[in-house]
């Protein structure tokens, strides 16, 4: 199938294309490095982004600093057992 003819299909497009929601990649298991297109940002084969693994190892780093160099505190007034610790989205 033509790949034009394939994305101006209406079965493709998402529900609000242009807002984000962090609950439609969740429990995604895609390798951003390997065959999969879903996350074709950074673009594939030959003409693929020349810094993806370079912007990888420095989300890696920059969160291994934030968790390593902060003393991380309870704000005053609170205990650990009052911290909520469940996931959400903001």
């Amino acid at each position: 199938m033509d790949r034009r003819i394939d994305i101006e299909n209406p079965k493709h497009r998402k529900e609000c294309p242009n807002e984000f929601y962090p609950e439609r990649f969740e429990n995604l298991e895609v390798d951003f490095l390997g065959n999969h297109f879903e996350m074709i940002s950074f673009g594939d084969g030959r003409r693929s982004c020349s810094g993806i693994k370079s912007a990888t190892s420095i989300t890696e780093l920059s969160s291994v600093n934030l968790l390593y160099w902060f003393d991380w505190e309870v704000a005053d007034g609170e205990k650990n057992e009052d911290l909520e610790m469940e996931e959400e989205y903001s």
